[in-house]
């Protein structure tokens, strides 16, 4: 499903498949998305600003230069996906799985609010504390 640059502001998709869709620069803050099924979607320079995906099927997801902040993913799962340049500052990312996830670095990490639980890529350390270049 095409829905690339659509105002989706607090729209309610919990539980639903939206497998392989493309959200890329589509305004999804404060969406519920929880247990949501968006593996291998494409949210490419999309706003999740305070979204909730906890549950949500985020495999293979095109994460890139989206704007995660203060967004929560608890128990999601995002192995795989594409978070380069993703804004996770102030994200809840507790008991998320990232295994295998590409692009994501430990000062992107250090921003998030938590993230007690996590599984990280293979290589990638968790952060020691909050870095100074986070956004807010």
């Amino acid at each position: 499903m095409d829905l690339a640059y659509a105002f989706l502001e607090s729209v309610r998709l919990s539980g639903m498949n939206f497998s392989s869709s493309r959200f890329a620069g589509s305004d999804l803050d404060a969406a519920s998305l929880v247990g949501t099924n968006l593996a291998y979607s494409d949210f490419t320079s999309a706003s999740l600003v305070g979204a909730r995906a906890n549950g949500a099927n985020l495999r293979g997801a095109n994460l890139e230069s989206a704007n995660l902040s203060q967004a929560a993913f608890s128990g999601a799962d995002l192995r795989g996906a594409n978070l380069q340049g993703a804004n996770l500052d102030r994200a809840q990312l507790d008991a998320v799985d990232l295994s295998g996830a590409t692009g994501l670095t430990a000062e992107q990490l250090s921003c998030a609010a938590s993230i007690k639980g996590m599984l990280l890529p293979s290589g990638l350390a968790p952060p020691s504390g909050r870095s100074p270049g986070c956004r807010s």
